[in-house]
């Protein structure tokens, strides 16, 4: 069986805000993320298939959207943590976020090992 291993940087940058306009620190995370070469900025709007790209090119894929996080948001963040990612929702790890209800609904970030995720936006450690 093969190691699952996120690449350390990538090319792959998806905004899951499903709109044109994006804040000036997700701007320059989609910079961070193309490690200065031609990156792919997607919106599919289908948040398992932006995190399968993460996890074969590497890169970030923020969801500003609130999804569930028993049954999207956690899981997601566990295969992308085990595979050597990060996932951040505001200040604290997704893995760690106690849920008040089943139907908990959270916002995140998900990407590569190098991609700092603060609180004030992503950048590159």
């Amino acid at each position: 069986m093969r190691k699952l291993t996120v690449p350390a940087k990538g090319n792959i940058f998806s905004n899951l805000n499903l709109q044109e306009d994006v804040s000036p620190n997700l701007s320059s995370l989609r910079t961070l993320s193309t490690d200065g070469k031609n990156g792919e900025t997607t919106t599919s709007a289908n948040v398992v298939l932006d995190v399968h790209s993460l996890l074969v090119k590497g890169g970030s894929v923020v969801c500003i959207v609130g999804v569930g996080l028993l049954y999207l948001a956690g899981p997601l963040a566990y295969i992308v943590e085990k595979a050597g990612g990060k996932a951040r929702a505001e200040a604290e790890e997704v893995c760690d976020i106690i849920p008040r209800d089943i139907h908990t609904k959270i916002t995140f970030k998900i990407g590569s090992s190098r991609v700092d995720m603060n609180t004030d936006g992503l950048k590159e450690e």
